[in-house]
């Protein structure tokens, strides 16, 4: 016979648990009600500050409920996306033209037997074939040409990055709107947008990059000077000398960037509600309003992800860099060049790893602060 003693313990235990389950099964309710009224509440088209989509659906409980997923897409038409693209890309690109001309410089030597550039600007290399660093890299540059080394290929630059910004991003905004109704998965969506965007951008990236470099190190005098020797030495497919490694370095390059810009700002937006709902049930007299991102966030966060996505694919823009800027088509076989950068170890891949990173930090913190405000103005 069961003791009496525990037998009544048993049942109060067991009153006390449905006591409990009660009252959770009270709050969940609750709670599941100050969602759906919040969700009818917050769900209209916003106009927020830069470095989120304005436009696009908010729905506050958006990843904390089960409820309908929170469309993302792109709510600007082409031309506005196209615009703001092709005014953004070119003036991020112009403030920070002399750091990427000694970055391509950096990279354009490693793994070569002399380490020089063509025009007598010269890099000192170690026994490796690397260069010794964005320092002695700087101060040989100006030593050998002046300052006005750190100019070289800038209008070619400037003028090119224009209707490749408009493209890319353009491209990005329609395949954002198209592909959102067949993507559970914002961050996949983002990808495969990001990757249609360069695509559509490369026929005037690849060309760019080709005369940009090739100045940078001294190969031509000049833009038209470039053009014109490409033409009549390579024919018009010399313009497009590495567009496979510059489609291998971009694919992965475009989706770190935009799945990790866009992964920030949902995680800003899914932060600020979260704090207005817990906020709002405290205290029925204070609200603290979800805030998006302003203009200071969207340039850190687009710093970081352009920093990240820069140095994670250093090899592959290395690679690029030697393929572009070969004097000969001999040395252009992508197998060559990574056989003379394998030679010297791994660090020869990484050459001009911080400059590059440093460099996308402050391009994307420029572009992005720039293109959101832009398309806001320009809508």
């Amino acid at each position: 016979m069961a003791d009496p003693s525990s037998t009544e313990q048993l049942e109060a235990t067991v009153r006390q648990l449905t006591s409990t389950v009660a009252s959770l099964t009270r709050a969940v309710e609750a709670l599941s009600d100050e969602m759906q009224r919040a969700r009818g509440e917050s769900r209209t088209p916003s106009v927020p500050a830069a470095g989120v989509t304005p436009g696009s659906f908010t729905d506050v409980s958006g990843g904390l409920s089960g409820g309908t997923r929170r469309s993302t897409a792109d709510p600007f038409p082409f031309h506005v996306d196209f615009i703001a693209g092709s005014l953004a890309l070119p003036l991020s690109f112009a403030v920070m033209h002399p750091l990427d001309t000694i970055r391509t410089q950096m990279q354009a030597v490693v793994g070569t037997s002399s380490g020089s550039l063509a025009n007598g600007m010269s890099s000192v290399t170690n026994g490796s074939g690397a260069t010794n660093g964005f320092t002695t890299q700087l101060t040989r540059a100006l030593r050998a040409a002046g300052a006005k080394v750190l100019s070289r290929g800038f209008f070619a630059s400037v003028l090119g990055a224009a209707p490749q910004g408009g493209l890319r991003f353009g491209t990005y905004g329609v395949a954002q709107r198209w592909l959102d109704p067949y993507f559970d998965s914002p961050a996949l969506r983002n990808a495969c947008c990001a990757v249609a965007g360069d695509f559509a951008s490369s026929l005037v990236k690849v060309p760019r990059e080709v005369v940009v470099q090739r100045l940078q190190t001294g190969m031509y005098r000049s833009t038209l000077h470039a053009v014109g020797q490409i033409l009549r030495t390579e024919g018009p497919l010399g313009l497009f000398t590495g567009y496979t490694s510059t489609a291998a370095r971009d694919v992965p390059f475009m989706v770190v960037l935009f799945v990790s810009y866009e992964q920030f700002k949902s995680w800003k937006i899914r932060l600020s509600t979260h704090e207005q709902r817990i906020e709002t049930l405290q205290s029925a007299h204070h609200h603290h309003h979800g805030e998006t991102l302003s203009d200071a966030e969207t340039i850190l966060w687009g710093g970081i992800s352009g920093a990240l996505a820069g140095w994670t694919t250093t090899p592959l823009d290395v690679i690029k860099t030697r393929i572009m800027t070969a004097d000969k088509v001999s040395d252009r076989s992508a197998a060559k060049v990574v056989s003379s950068l394998a030679a010297g170890g791994p660090r020869g891949f990484f050459v001009g790893a911080g400059p590059r990173a440093a460099w996308w930090f402050c391009v994307c913190s420029i572009f992005f602060a720039s293109y959101e405000r832009l398309r806001e103005l320009l809508d």
